[in-house]
């Protein structure tokens, strides 16, 4: 047992090695996000607009208000993971475990078609309490997701090969959901996009995502176990994110991405079913 602060206390768990079977593991839980994520990005916006008949700026009203709710569940969230309890399997894996069911679960809720017959009133309120409920399960997988990588190894180059892999998990499932499932999801012009297709294509999504999620916890093994004996509170916390001014940096950069990352996965679909149609 190593001490590290008055805080917490670490153990290195007596482990297989740290092999590519951990990293291939990380890998997929990135592509996993994705079947997630990315087909929420590229698709619920003109599945809202062209079969469930939401206007342009009712959505813009959804998807901003989303964001101040994601940013309180972001922090909930993590504060929930960092403190909840370690399991004899770790303390991330869980979360994943049970969180992947209602995510997948959120992510088909989001596409079902025969809410485009119900009222506008009942219409936007479905939209809006299951497009809310996804954005907080998707923190409650990915967060813990994220944080598993101090937790599979103490050593520098192992955590930089996590994150190596990581990327190509994102990189591959990204490419997955841009270019392979559009082929499934469109027929012809944007006049014939169906809101059937559309829910069956993402039921097959969220049966591959929950592969993936399922290999990642099954392939990986959280060797680095802290427990926590004293909370930090929050108040140190946001003082001490403040405080440091590269963390900050690395918000705003970060920041610019998602923007620009959810800007251009929106658009492109409208730009080649209405303008391109094709």
């Amino acid at each position: 047992m190593i001490k590290l602060d008055k805080t917490q206390k670490t153990v290195l768990v007596d482990a297989h090695p740290f092999s590519i079977k951990d990293k291939i593991g990380y890998m997929f839980g990135d592509i996993g996000n994705n079947f997630s994520f990315n087909v929420v990005n590229s698709f619920l916006m003109i599945f809202y607009t062209n079969v469930l008949g939401l206007t342009g700026a009712q959505v813009g009203v959804l998807f901003i208000t989303a964001r101040f709710v994601d940013a309180f569940a972001d922090i909930t969230v993590g504060r929930l993971v960092d403190n909840s309890k370690l399991h004899k399997i770790g303390r991330f894996k869980p979360w994943i475990n049970r969180m992947k069911y209602p995510l997948l679960i959120s992510l088909v809720l989001l596409f079902v078609p025969i809410v485009k017959d119900w009222a506008l009133g009942a219409r936007l309120a479905y939209v809006f309490i299951t497009y809310l409920a996804w954005g907080i399960f998707y923190s409650s997988v990915n967060i813990p997701y994220g944080s598993m990588a101090s937790a599979i190894s103490s050593s520098p180059n192992d955590k930089t090969s996590l994150s190596t892999f990581r990327a190509m998990g994102s990189a591959l499932g990204s490419a997955i959901t841009s270019y392979i499932i559009p082929m499934f999801m469109y027929v012809g012009a944007s006049q014939k996009i169906s809101g059937n297709r559309f829910f069956w294509v993402v039921v097959v999504c969220a049966i591959l995502g929950y592969i993936c999620y399922q290999l990642t916890t099954h392939m990986t093994t959280e060797r680095v176990r802290t427990e926590k004996s004293e909370k930090v509170p929050m108040g140190r916390l946001v003082k001490g994110m403040l405080e440091n001014k590269a963390l900050i940096i690395l918000v705003i950069v970060d920041l610019i991405l998602v923007v620009n990352q959810n800007l251009s996965g929106t658009l492109i679909s409208y730009l080649f079913n209405d303008y391109f149609q094709n």
